[in-house]
């Protein structure tokens, strides 16, 4: 089995190399290893997540812990850079960095500090904050309710 950890130590690896193909590849297991985290981050609440992972970054970004939001908020920024690495041959990787390798190297950091900000969060009075606060959020709107199951209840 792997974790969304050894997806972003492959992406490190890979974000080194030359080539455009792996940098793209990189990039795009930054986002995946990160978005395994926050999954199983949310799963350890006791929140079963039954929608796509690209939904994960829109609800911890409005969670009230700052760390958690904090996280959310680069994991969708991940997920920009993730469309244009995969999707978007056609232009350059880069498009607003004249430095491909170093656009890479920062989408590896910014998992790596997704990675860090939800181990901070592990502690159990967080737990508890985050997911009152996912509560909340999930019965905000019925629709997006159902998506989810909370597996605590």
């Amino acid at each position: 089995m792997i974790s969304g950890s050894q997806f972003i130590d492959l992406a490190g690896k890979l974000a080194v190399r030359p080539a455009e193909a792996e940098q793209r590849t990189a990039i795009s297991r930054a986002y995946y290893g990160a978005c395994h985290l926050a999954k199983a981050y949310i799963e350890g609440l006791g929140i079963e997540v039954k929608v796509t992972m690209h939904d994960l970054d829109r609800w911890l970004s409005v969670n009230d812990n700052p760390e958690v939001k904090r996280a959310g908020q680069k994991l969708s920024d991940q997920h920009s850079h993730r469309i244009r690495a995969d999707y978007k041959i056609d232009e350059e990787l880069a498009r607003h960095s004249a430095d491909p390798v170093r656009l890479v190297q920062m989408c590896v950091e910014s998992a790596r500090e997704i990675e860090s900000l939800l181990r901070e969060c592990s502690r159990e009075e967080i737990k508890q904050q985050v997911q009152a606060s996912i509560r909340r959020f999930l019965t905000s709107d019925p629709k997006l309710a159902r998506s989810y199951r909370n597996s605590a209840n």
